[in-house]
């Protein structure tokens, strides 16, 4: 306890003293105070007790005063220890006792005697000289060493609470980053464990697709594995978005594209779902919409994927809608928008589904939340309950705010607006998709070693460059790999990280030592999701990082870009233009033409012929067309001769 300094005789003050309360305060709530040093000696003392004892500042403890109660000795220990009962002091020089209590000032090793006399009758005054106003009556002094030691054990309390609180604070903290890492190392072995398998069902199913010998029918059945291994493979992404968005790791990625073939992407991509459900899906967006934008493509795809494919999910009969316009919108543009043109989108998707509680209409966007008619998870279809919560962070990225609109029994309306840039449009005309036959001749011949413990995700990898024409072998594990490194020198390595023996780490770093080997490209080509692998393994040395499953496409153009390979290509099935006449505005008008040229009957078979995936069965049928609507025939021609089965099975929905 600190103390301000008390007015005293200079003669007498053999030290500087300093007291809590101001001096006027002190002195008058303790006239018959005294101080001791740690020599007991007194070096301090109230005005009153001074004019009893002109003599006492300076004098010794035991000089002036015999302790009478309680029976303790006169020493500095003694008289410093604790005590909650009043001392009685004698005085020796008059017949008179103090009664008070002594308080320890541990900073400046002083003791405190606060007190007055002890008197029993006014009258015993009179031959001391002292008046009533001369010191503080007994009540007094009680009370205010009541509330002075009242203060010093609420503090007491209020420190020990405040440690205690601290405590739990830092056990607390320690017990969340506890969790934190239990969860990423969940996580990152979670990822780890599904992404292998699904590597070789991706994988296998891409490879098996480029046999010439597979029918419609077989490649429409390997299409249905690939797309359910895609969603699989989304689930797990939502996961791992989902903390990613917790930990604030999630950044904007915008460029620029083709909004127009972007939606009709989309809207081919839930046409079969819709079809098999007897539902109309729509997409309507006005002449004012920008073709070319500049926003992030991914995580917009990814929002109104979640949108229409819980709208779809959620819905018996009716519709599902998606409307795109532009909006007069108060948004904070991009800061880049101030040199290019920029807009605002809205986009909607509603649903004559069974519509939202008001009460859930909030907690949807909570992870993990899900409605009673959700968690009942209508036709089987269970999800993770983070899409929602997921798309809401995303577009809240972007720069705007999803909501929903919904009564029951009545459907639901999302919506959100965001901020977007123009584009030119020379940039980004759309090439056709091509897949690589083989390696272009006259070209070195390239080693290629692959490096994988898992035999189908090794094998996949294998079979495919070899099929290409490269020239390939594989290794278990690091430890082989560094043996074949000596003798064969690959000019690339695809290096798994997570191997027994020795690890792809390891393994790389050791190649990189290697003097007497050219060095090789070394791409990393693992199961695991976080940023920091890749940190890990472009420190190790590694020149790349692929994160499985990886696409064959990726996996071809990542070899290009290393070591310059080119190949021969075979083309596909050019996208959609609006010269197909098959853009969306368009595709309503060739729906009317049909249903008003051809009979039910006729429209029916085609109908089951492209179920069927019959387009020899299509292309027979559509020789029944008069010579006059040659340009309706022309259309449904090229669809049938490249597969587009799905189309021709939107054209003929009543």
């Amino acid at each position: 306890m600190m103390f301000s300094q008390l007015p005293t005789r200079p003669s007498t003050l053999s030290a500087p003293l300093n007291y809590s309360l101001p001096p006027e305060q002190f002195s008058a709530a303790f006239p018959f105070h005294f101080v001791l040093n740690s020599d007991l000696k007194i070096v301090q003392a109230g005005s009153s007790l001074e004019l009893l004892l002109p003599n006492v500042c300076g004098s010794q403890f035991k000089d002036q005063f015999v302790i009478q109660r309680p029976p303790i000795k006169p020493d500095f220990v003694s008289l410093t220890e604790p005590c909650r009962s009043l001392l009685i002091l004698n005085c020796l020089q008059i017949g008179m006792q103090l009664q008070g209590q002594m308080m320890l000032v541990s900073e400046q090793d002083l003791i405190f005697f606060l007190g007055s006399p002890w008197v029993t009758e006014i009258r015993k005054l009179k031959p001391l000289g002292l008046k009533l106003n001369h010191f503080a009556v007994h009540d007094r002094i009680s009370d205010f060493l009541f509330l002075l030691q009242a203060k010093n054990a609420a503090l007491a309390e209020a420190h020990k609470l405040a440690d205690e609180r601290a405590q739990k604070l830092v056990a607390a903290k320690e017990m969340a980053e506890s969790a934190n890492l239990a969860k990423s190392t969940f996580l990152a072995s979670m990822s780890h464990e599904l992404r292998t398998p699904l590597n070789a069902i991706l994988g296998f199913s891409q490879l098996l697709s480029r046999d010439a010998t597979l029918t419609p029918a077989h490649l429409h059945k390997l299409s249905i594995i690939n797309s359910s291994g895609e969603h699989l493979l989304a689930l797990l992404n939502d996961i791992l978005e989902m903390s990613k968005i917790e930990a604030g790791q999630i950044i904007l990625d915008p460029t620029d594209f083709n909004l127009h073939h972007f939606l009709e992407g989309l809207y081919n991509l839930f046409q079969q779902r819709v079809f098999s459900k007897k539902i109309n899906l729509k997409f309507k967006y006005s002449k004012t919409v920008p073709q070319y934008i500049q926003a992030d493509i991914k995580k917009l795809r990814q929002v109104l994927i979640n949108l229409l494919g819980n709208a779809i999910k959620f819905t018996d009969e009716g519709r599902v809608q998606l409307t795109v316009g532009v909006a007069q919108s108060h948004l904070a543009p991009h800061p880049e928008m101030e040199t290019r043109s920029s807009c605002a989108l809205t986009f909607s998707v509603s649903d004559t589904g069974p519509g939202i509680s008001i009460e859930d209409q909030e907690k949807i966007f909570q992870p993990f939340y899900q409605t009673e008619y959700g968690k009942q998870s209508h036709q089987g279809v269970h999800g993770t309950g983070l899409g929602l919560s997921i798309s809401r962070q995303f577009v809240e990225l972007m720069g705007g705010d999803l909501s929903v609109s919904s009564q029951l029994g009545q459907g639901a309306t999302f919506s959100f607006t965001i901020p977007i840039l123009l584009c030119p449009g020379e940039s980004l005309v759309a090439k056709p998709e091509q897949r690589v036959l083989q390696v272009h001749p006259h070209q070195p011949i390239y080693r290629i070693l692959v490096v994988e413990d898992h035999a189908d995700n090794r094998c996949l990898l294998v079979t495919l460059l070899a099929t290409i024409g490269f020239l390939v072998k594989s290794a278990q594990n690091g430890h082989e790999a560094l043996d074949i490194c000596e003798e064969w020198h690959p000019h690339l390595i695809w290096m798994d990280i997570k191997m027994p023996v020795m690890d792809g780490l390891e393994s790389t770093q050791r190649i990189r030592q290697m003097p007497n080997i050219p060095q090789p490209v070394i791409i990393a080509l693992t199961a695991n999701a976080f940023e920091e692998d890749k940190e890990r393994a472009m420190a190790c040395g590694c020149n790349d990082f692929l994160r499985k499953p990886c696409h064959e496409a990726i996996i071809l153009e990542r070899m290009t870009q290393h070591l310059g390979v080119k190949y021969l290509y075979e083309e596909l099935t050019p996208p959609l233009t609006n010269s197909d006449s098959l853009s969306l505005p368009k595709r309503k008008d060739l729906k009317a033409k049909l249903n008003t040229v051809m009979s039910k009957t006729w429209l029916m078979q085609l109908q089951t012929r492209a179920i069927n995936l019959d387009t020899e069965g299509i292309t027979d049928l559509l020789d029944e067309i008069l010579p006059e609507h040659q340009d309706l025939k022309d259309i449904l021609v090229n669809l049938a001769e490249n597969y587009r089965c799905d189309v021709i099975l939107e054209l003929t929905q009543q």
